[in-house]
C-alpha cells in the first residue's frame, strides 16, 4: 500500500501533467532499471546472456564489459554484437509503456542519457533525444563523416557467428568510405569513445 506522501506526490505529478502546456522528459537509467534491465549489476540476465564473457574474462557486468579492454578485436566484437543484439531484441518496458500513456495528446519532448534504445522503441523518434547515444547504430571509428548507421543486420550476422568468444575477422564492421573500423554510435560524459588498438 501505498503511503499518503507517496500517493500526494503522484497526485501532484498527475495534476501537473494535466495542466502542463508542454512537457519536457529527462529520462535516466531508473526507468530500465524499473524493468529489471541492469547495466552496472552481475545479475541473472546478464549470466545468462553473457556467461562466457563472465567466466572468461572476469567481466560482472553490462557496462564494465563494454569498457574492457579486450586482448583481440575478434573478442571485443563478439562481446559487442552480444550486447547489441540484446539492445534490439528487447521489447519496450512497463514504465516506458505507462509514461507513453501519461503523454499521449500532450506536447512533449524527451531527453535521455539512456543508449538501451528503450525510449525509441516507445515514442516516436522525432520525440526523442539520445544525447549520449544509441547501440543500434555504428559510426565510422576515425570520424571520416558524420553519418550513422543502423546495425541490426550486421549485428544480426556477428552474433550468429560466434565461435566461444570471438567473431571471425572478416566480420569486423568497417567504414565504406575510408575502411578504418566502425565503432558503435555511444558517447560517455561527453567523450567519444575509441578502441585503444596499441
Amino acid at each position: 500500500m501505498l503511503s499518503q506522501q507517496y500517493q500526494d506526490n503522484i497526485d501532484t505529478l498527475l495534476k501537473k501533467i494535466e495542466e502542463a502546456e508542454a512537457i519536457v522528459v529527462g529520462g535516466v537509467a531508473g526507468m530500465s532499471k524499473a524493468i529489471g534491465y541492469s547495466f552496472y549489476h552481475t545479475d541473472e540476465n546478464f549470466l545468462k546472456h553473457f556467461g562466457k564473457f563472465a567466466d572468461n574474462y572476469s567481466i560482472k557486468n553490462l557496462f564494465e564489459g563494454f569498457y574492457y579492454r579486450f586482448s583481440t578485436r575478434e573478442e571485443r566484437w563478439a562481446y559487442l554484437a552480444t550486447e547489441m543484439k540484446l539492445i534490439h531484441d528487447a521489447e519496450a518496458g512497463r514504465p516506458y509503456l505507462d509514461l507513453l500513456q501519461l503523454l499521449q495528446d500532450k506536447n512533449y519532448f524527451i531527453v535521455t542519457t539512456n543508449q538501451d534504445t528503450q525510449f525509441s522503441k516507445t515514442f516516436p523518434e522525432v520525440k526523442v533525444s539520445p544525447i549520449q547515444g544509441d547501440l543500434r547504430y555504428f559510426q565510422c571509428g576515425s570520424r571520416c563523416h558524420d553519418q550513422i548507421y543502423f546495425n541490426k543486420d550486421q549485428v544480426e550476422t556477428m552474433y550468429a557467428n560466434i565461435d566461444g568468444t570471438r567473431i571471425p575477422t572478416e566480420l569486423i564492421p568497417v567504414c565504406s568510405k575510408c575502411g578504418q573500423e566502425m565503432e558503435p554510435w555511444i558517447q560517455f560524459s561527453g567523450c567519444l569513445l575509441h578502441y585503444n588498438k596499441s
